[in-house]
């Protein structure tokens, strides 16, 4: 990162998908697959080794409604079947990094999504950021996160290798001080 640019970390999104973490990895990592409206969502440009130099499309819902498909270049990274690492060399962002973690969480999946962006101007480019950038990408993260897991457990739902299984049960955690009796 160069001297004017200060990092922004966006808050972590999760969601609990209901699909194998295998499967879930194998979905995720369809290069070159088609939305269901049969718009490309990415292209392989080139690899190197265990690195994938990749084109996606992404959906951005942007302020007042502004809706775009974003064009991106990044190298991916893959540590099968837990870790997927982006970074976008050509992004509307001067730093764009991105990983998808896949946790197993019984017979299912704990999907985390984690970036951390940063935009030229120094302290005004990371308020700017802070105020604007950071929430949108953070909605924009939480959108794309419903949109894969329906994906991946749509494809669960058709999988005779990985078929769908229970899954654990969410356990509320439930604060001892309100439990307790007030005298």
């Amino acid at each position: 990162m160069g001297l004017w640019l200060i990092p922004i970390r966006v808050p972590t999104a999760e969601i609990h998908v209901e699909a194998d973490r295998r499967l879930a990895f194998q979905v995720l990592t369809a290069w070159g697959a088609a939305r269901p409206d049969g718009r490309p969502t990415s292209k392989v440009l080139e690899e190197d080794g265990d690195r994938v130099l990749c084109e996606f499309y992404t959906p951005v819902n942007g302020l007042f409604g502004f809706k775009w498909l974003q064009r991106t270049v990044e190298w991916v990274t893959v540590n099968e079947p837990a870790v997927i690492r982006f970074e976008a060399i050509k992004a509307p962002l001067p730093v764009l990094l991105c990983t998808w973690s896949l946790d197993e969480w019984g017979e299912c999946t704990v999907f985390k999504y984690d970036a951390t962006i940063a935009l030229h101007g120094s302290v005004f480019g990371w308020i700017f950021g802070m105020l604007f950038i950071r929430p949108m990408f953070k909605r924009m993260m939480e959108e794309h996160l419903i949109e894969l897991k329906a994906t991946i457990e749509a494809r669960s739902a058709r999988s005779r290798v990985f078929p769908r299984r229970p899954c654990p049960h969410v356990e509320v955690v439930v604060d001892i001080a309100e439990k307790a009796p007030t005298a």
